[in-house]
């Protein structure tokens, strides 16, 4: 007899001995296991290479079978099963799945995990189905192994809510591991990890709502074990924000695949059969601060580095149009705290340099480099960053930051956040909340550049305010092209006035006022003539300027100078320097009817061609008189 006939032999006296069984060709049956209370078929037998295998996938051992077949042949003259030899081994034929066989043994090997994992979960085999269980009143999730996913999931009964998050608990740990679906929970289960899975996979991250509800049952910090492919990384960034619009912390890990062999998520890395490790949600030095700490951050005043400008734990934002000097200016206020130079007179409290996330170039960002003598730093690219999303860039930078005790830049925030309309208050309030979430908490000096849209105007200024400490509004000066006029607006008491800064090399000097943009209402002229008089109070100022700083031509500065009275002084012969000065008992309120003029108001100056009025007050006869004649020129001819 061949080595076939005589397998072919063994199978049919394991046939006779297990009967009824189901054949599957002439090679291979399958029959309800002896060694346990089989309801449905479970153990297969098939004819190897050289012996005949089988394998009962309810999880008798193989010692259990074979003891329990060799009693059903007590008595029968062929040598006992296991005896001869062609006895069965432990080695398993590769035989086709099918769904008599139980699901939980089914999934088990699918996950790549032993079937204790699957026992200390909610889950439970279901009319040949794998069910995941959340409670008594709640649908369970369904899933038929081997079906594809569109066909195979189901909840039952439908037409229930159904549960984000699986495991459903009543309280949760404080740091949650977050998976996209059950399979890759249960492999992080297997290797230690606290992981959850949302129950909609990718398509339908948790909400903030969803994500306040985790935090009331002692969630502090989540991590997200998302797939590495599209859904995964926009499943990311979405599930990253609205983590971070809760008021919890957020860290991210990615599963350690081999994308060549085309693994993209936990599953696939188990399955590949090479050792492995979870990544360390803390390998980028990220810490979680609880509530309380937080709470305590916040219950501080913030330090100020640049007093009116520049704080420890909060966000200033620089706004201004393209080749305005937005980041100039923020590399002058770092090099002030480094460098312990002065700020627009200001003194500056000493800083490491900043965590820089920048656009620019490695040519302009080297030139403002050595202008502002910045040899400390610590600088992240859009050529250098790996794929991450904006929140982990600036949760990154905001880690780094807090470890070496540096402030953070980020320039510009649309390049960075994505942002389509730099104008949208709405688009720009996320991307700052995204900020302030990751700075605030840990006590971090943050700049923001952010750029106006193409008219040089933006919208949503209040939006932008609610969301910042300061904001500076910088915008060229004409005549001096290092000049820029900068409108300081601040929640804190005692910040800093409007104010014309002159860039110097690297430092910044204070220049006096800004000019200021008037239109020509009425409302507006008292406000001009109201700006005039306390400029005027501060000291004597030349023509060109109050001009200068006003943003107002001669002829209507002459006109002002008249109405509020002021005097003009000379310090030598008529071809030196002639100031303008305000008379201090001159009443402060300014009437902006036209006003008649004094005796002797103004001195003359040939040079900027005023005329000297030394007339008196002219009466209502002679005004009438004069609008005669006027009207009297310019009434056009008849013609004949």
């Amino acid at each position: 007899m061949t080595t076939t006939d005589s397998l072919r032999a063994e199978l049919r006296d394991w046939a006779k001995a297990l009967a009824p069984v189901e054949w599957h060709g002439a090679s291979k049956f399958t029959a309800t296991c002896p060694s346990h209370g089989d309801e449905h078929p479970s153990l297969d037998v098939a004819i190897g290479r050289t012996r005949v295998i089988g394998k009962c996938w309810s999880g008798c051992s193989q010692q259990e079978m074979l003891d329990a077949v060799n009693a059903l042949r007590n008595g029968s003259a062929h040598v006992p099963i296991g005896t001869s030899d062609v006895s069965p081994t432990t080695a398993l034929p590769r035989v086709r799945r099918r769904s008599k066989k139980d699901p939980l043994d089914e999934l088990a090997a699918y996950c790549g995990v032993d079937r204790s994992v699957i026992d200390a979960l909610p889950v439970e085999a279901r009319d040949g189905k794998v069910a995941f269980l959340f409670g008594d009143d709640l649908p369970a999730k369904t899933r038929v192994m081997g079906a594809p996913k569109k066909d195979g999931l189901a909840w039952e009964p439908a037409g229930l809510s159904t549960p984000p998050i699986w495991p459903l608990r009543k309280r949760y740990p404080k740091t949650l591991t977050l998976t996209e679906g059950e399979t890759d929970c249960i492999v992080l289960r297997s290797q230690g990890v606290k992981a959850y899975a949302i129950t909609k996979g990718a398509g339908r991250v948790l909400t903030p709502t969803e994500i306040g509800a985790l935090r009331d049952r002692g969630v502090e910090a989540i991590v997200l074990a998302f797939d590495l492919d599209s859904s995964g990384s926009k499943a990311d960034s979405e599930q990253t924000t609205s983590i971070i619009e809760a008021g919890l912390m957020v860290a991210t890990i990615r599963p350690p695949t081999n994308p060549l062999l085309g693994e993209k998520d936990w599953r696939d890395v188990q399955r590949s059969g090479r050792p492995w490790t979870v990544p360390d949600p803390d390998s980028d030095d990220s810490l979680f601060l609880a509530p309380a700490m937080v709470a305590d951050l916040l219950d501080h005043p913030p330090d100020p580095l640049i007093d009116g400008w520049f704080h420890r734990g909060a966000v200033l934002l620089i706004v201004g149009g393209p080749k305005d000097g937005k980041s100039s200016l923020a590399f002058g206020l770092f090099a002030a705290c480094l460098n312990g130079t002065l700020f627009a007179g200001l003194n500056a409290r000493h800083m490491p340099g900043p965590v820089m996330v920048s656009e620019e170039g490695y040519d302009t960002l080297g030139e403002k480099i050595r202008r502002y003598s910045m040899t400390d730093f610590r600088l992240l690219t859009r050529a250098q960053n790996p794929g991450l999303t904006f929140a982990e860039v600036v949760m990154k930078a905001a880690r780094v930051a807090e470890r070496e005790g540096r402030p953070v830049l980020i320039d510009t925030l649309r390049a960075w956040a994505g942002i389509e309309n730099e104008g949208d208050a709405s688009e720009v309030g996320r991307a700052l909340d995204i900020v302030r979430s990751a700075v605030i908490p840990r006590g971090i000096a943050c700049i923001v550049v952010h750029q106006t849209n193409r008219s040089g105007t933006y919208r949503g200024t209040t939006e932008f305010l609610a969301q910042v400490e300061t904001m500076v509004e910088v915008t060229r000066v004409p005549e001096d092209d290092m000049a820029r006029s900068c409108q300081i607006i601040s929640r804190y008491e005692g910040a800093a006035d409007p104010v014309v800064l002159i860039r110097e090399g690297g430092l910044y000097l204070n220049a006096g006022a800004p000019r200021i943009s008037y239109g020509k209402s009425n409302d507006r002229m008292v406000k001009r003539r109201q700006d005039m008089k306390v400029l005027l109070a501060a000291g004597p100022r030349t023509m060109a300027e109050i001009t200068s700083m006003l943003a107002i031509g001669k002829d209507t500065a002459l006109a002002d100078l008249r109405a509020i009275g002021a005097v003009e002084r000379r310090s030598g012969p008529a071809s030196e320097r002639k100031t303008w000065s305000v008379d201090d008992s001159v009443d402060d309120s300014v009437d902006a009817t036209p006003q008649p003029e004094p005796a002797s108001s103004v001195v003359v100056d040939e040079r900027h061609r005023i005329r000297v009025s030394r007339r008196q007050p002219s009466t209502d006869a002679d005004a009438h008189a004069r609008a005669k004649a006027k009207a009297a020129k310019t009434t056009p001819r008849r013609p004949r």
